[in-house]
């Protein structure tokens, strides 16, 4: 029988797989952790700068959602093959390689690889990725819980957000172990903030 993915597993994957994804996709986006169906998925999803949503890959399920096509078992497909998943999405969403324009997102899916491989590296700590930008049911805005941790440089601040309808903080991403923030890293600069503010 084979063994069920724990969510640390499907969080790498799910970075993994938009890092590929996200090289065909033939105008600028950018990454978001969305929550829709009344905060009963956890998606991390490619946006175009016209708020489109264009790919959600639910992490509390296992399918993908790109065009309005469900493509079902990826977790287990991406476990299995990363590329044969992205082949699976390529598909369902009638992306064709041979026309986008690799360059446009070339940072954002090389920002989406150094994520995938901080979760790997310190898989052992229970590590994870929280966005700057908390999207949910309640409403959505800063993530101060997270970014209050860190004292976050002034060039950050000043370059506009990838995804609309957010200010700055939705180009950060902050990296946990252990449930404590570590690291905040920007999704533009791709420049990483290494340690949290101490505490007084």
């Amino acid at each position: 029988m084979e063994k069920e993915l724990d969510f640390q597993e499907i969080e790498i994957l799910s970075w993994k797989l938009i890092a590929e994804v996200i090289l065909l996709v033939d105008s600028p986006v950018g990454i978001a952790i969305l929550h829709p169906g009344g905060g009963q998925y956890d998606a991390l999803s490619l946006v175009t700068r016209s708020a489109e949503v264009i790919l959600s890959l639910n992490r509390n399920g296992s399918s993908a959602l790109i065009d309005n096509q469900l493509v079902g078992d990826i977790w287990r497909i991406a476990n299995d093959d990363i590329e044969v998943a992205v082949s699976k999405i390529v598909e369902a969403g009638k992306l064709n390689p041979n026309r986008s324009s690799l360059g446009k997102n070339l940072f954002i899916s090389n920002f989406a690889r150094e994520i995938a491989l901080h979760l790997e590296n310190y898989s052992d700590s229970n590590a994870s990725a929280e966005w700057g930008w908390v999207d949910s049911s309640y409403g959505s805005g800063p993530n101060h819980k997270v970014l209050q941790k860190f004292s976050i440089p002034s060039m950050w601040k000043t370059i506009e957000p990838l995804i609309p309808g957010t200010t700055w903080q939705s180009n950060i991403f902050v990296l946990t172990k252990n449930h404590e923030p570590h690291s905040a890293v920007h999704m533009v600069l791709s420049t990483w903030k290494l340690s949290p503010k101490k505490r007084i």
